[in-house]
């Protein structure tokens, strides 16, 4: 893939390795390229018409789930990473993704903590690939719970690797729908 749209996916980064300014640094988990029929099998099981939805991808890195999320219907779709250089890689692997697949035109990343990212107020299926410690997913959910609490909108989350994240799902009073892989570490939550 990366050889013949010429972007920079593939691979493991470790965190140590980076300039990264947040007090959260020692909570994230290494860079990992998402398992592209996971993603797919998760996507193809929401109970949604996407084009409705902003895809949001909690510890993007350098976007393999961003690039196969455009190739959905999405209103949207936002990469947010907290490492600098991963997220300049990812602008750049945004910018040089044209495949015919793709079917949502707004696709961009930001550079943030997840633990501080306001969601949209907007629909939203938010992805997670083991990004990050339990306790980065516990403030981002307590920054957001006005919003959430307000039922404004509905929220799908996808996770994928890491059963301590879905706990943290299930304490919240996120809903599992759907159950994937033996470990339990991943699933659709509402």
């Amino acid at each position: 893939f990366d050889r013949r749209h010429g972007t920079d996916t593939a691979g493991i980064v470790r965190l140590g390795a980076l300039r990264i300014e947040s007090p959260n640094r020692d909570l994230g988990v290494r860079y990992q390229p998402s398992d592209p029929d996971g993603f797919r099998s998760l996507v193809a099981a929401l109970p949604v018409d996407l084009k409705d939805y902003v895809l949001v991808d909690l510890g993007a890195g350098r976007v393999s789930v961003i690039k196969l999320a455009s190739e959905y219907p999405f209103r949207r779709v936002v990469g947010v990473e907290f490492a600098q250089e991963l997220n300049e890689i990812a602008e750049r692997n945004v910018a040089l993704y044209d495949s015919a697949r793709r079917r949502c035109g707004d696709v961009r990343t930001v550079t943030a903590d997840a633990a501080d990212y306001l969601l949209p107020e907007e629909p939203v299926v938010l992805y997670l690939y083991n990004p990050f410690a339990p306790e980065v997913l516990r403030r981002h959910l307590k920054r957001n719970r006005d919003s959430l609490e307000r039922g404004s909108r509905p929220v799908y989350v996808l996770v994928t690797g890491s059963r301590e994240l879905v706990g943290v799902l299930e304490a919240a009073g996120f809903e599992r729908l759907r159950s994937g892989g033996e470990d339990g570490g991943r699933g659709i939550f509402a």
